[in-house]
Formats: structure tokens, sequence, C-alpha cells
């Protein structure tokens, strides 16, 4: 599966076994439990059981600013940049009530979209104040959190030459221990893949206008099969064949 929607996704499973599997990392939910997903242009793999049954909830980021406001700040600073966000939501029996609410009303013919819309927002609202999906809730102080969206924007300065762990540390004013578990748990991702995902993303952009090998010099690679490898990771296709699709 590709994902082409621009939307955050809220999910829950209400039965069976699913695993999703990405270049970044494997997801396995339990049963009550699911995830909050911003993944833009990934490629999953997935594998579900014959009794696999989920409820998933997409919103714009638009709609997800009017309907949850300062509540969803966490979760729009990853989609403002267009950045990779996956979350666990480990079980709880609120979040499996409001799934499986949401899920009857759905299915029940002659309810009305009122009544619909009303067990959605129940199910968004347990979601987004889980507090183990936000990274508000695990406490990161304001000052380090402020150091982290410095070290990221220093990340993504410049995507043709990344800056070593160790000098993202000393620029941002973090120890290395806390950069790279404050990146897990504001951007949802290492230091490294999200500066990769981000680089292939323009690499895409650049291709419209570029060919291969001058798209992968201005991205700093000096080998051209380095980068049509990492392209093909991130998109599950050759950086040529992209190019002959925009062209």
């Amino acid at each position: 599966m590709t994902n082409d929607i621009n939307g955050v996704v809220f999910s829950c499973l209400l039965a069976g076994r699913v695993e999703r599997s990405t270049r970044r990392r494997s997801l396995v939910s339990d049963v009550g439990g699911g995830h909050i997903t911003y993944t833009p242009n990934e490629h999953f793999l997935v594998k579900a059981s014959s009794t696999f049954r989920q409820v998933e909830l997409l919103v714009s980021p638009e709609r997800l600013i009017e309907l949850a406001g300062d509540e969803a700040d966490w979760l729009l600073e990853n989609v403002k940049h267009g950045l990779f966000l996956l979350r666990d939501c480990p079980p709880t029996s609120q979040t499996m009530a409001a799934a499986r609410s949401l899920t009857e009303r759905v299915e029940r013919q002659g309810t009305s979209s009122l009544m619909v819309k009303a067990a959605a927002l129940e199910f968004l609202a347990w979601h987004v104040s889980h507090p183990l999906s936000n990274p508000d809730k695990i406490e990161i102080p304001p000052r380090e959190r402020k150091q982290l969206l410095i070290a990221r924007d220093r990340l993504l300065m410049d995507l043709s030459a990344p800056p070593t762990i160790a000098a993202l540390a000393r620029e941002s004013g973090l120890n290395q221990l806390k950069l790279k578990r404050g990146f897990k748990i504001l951007f949802g991702t290492s230091i490294y893949a999200l500066f990769l995902c981000e680089r292939m993303n323009r690499a895409r952009q650049l291709l419209r206008d570029h060919n291969v090998g001058e798209t992968a010099h201005l991205l700093g690679y000096s080998n051209v099969s380095h980068f049509g490898k990492a392209f093909h990771r991130q998109f599950g296709v050759l950086p040529g064949q992209a190019r002959k699709e925009v062209v």
C-alpha cells in the first residue's frame, strides 16, 4: 500500500491481528490499541488475519485545527512541515468503547449524520488526549522542546550535507542522548530517518527539472546508484521511473 492521502489517521484495532511494515519500523497493534499516523507518500506492507477488523478516522490538517485547536499542536507541528509521524496508542477501555460506538453508528442504517459525527469526535478526542501518544504529556520541558525544534531546523537546512549528531547536539545545546530521545518523542522518528525522508522528498521535486545524475549531485550523492537505492526504499520506484511520470 502507498499512502497518497494528505491527512492524519487515527486508528483502533477491533478484532484479529494486523502487522504493518515500513522502511522505518514494523507495527503490531493489540486489540483496543491503535496508532496516530501522518505518513505522506509512505509505502506499507500490510499483513492481516482473516478476522481483522479496524476503525480508522482520517482528518485533514485544516479540520484538525478547527476541531482540536491547541490540544493538537504537537501533532500539527509535524504535519505543518510534512514530516513522518507515527505514534502508538496502547489499549484503553475509553478508546475501545469510542471505536465500537463509531463503528456501530456507521454500520447501522438510518443513523443520523449528527450521531456519527458525535461518535467520531469522541473517538478523536481519546486519541489526541492519550498520555502515551501525546509528547506534551511525556513532559518534554519547554526549553528542551525549543532546542529540539532548533535541532530539526538545523538538520534540514542543507539536505546535501547532514550534520553529525555530535554537531547537532552542540548547536542545539542538548546532549546526544536527549537529542535522540527527543526526536523519537516529538517527531516520531530517528534523526537520520527524518533527514533521509526530507532528502528523498526534495529529490522527487528536483526530478521534475533535472535528470537523475544532476539530482543526485544536488543532494550531495557522489554515487548515483546509492541515490537510486535510497530513492527506491522511500518510494518503491527508481528515480528514473519517477522522472518519466512527471516529465
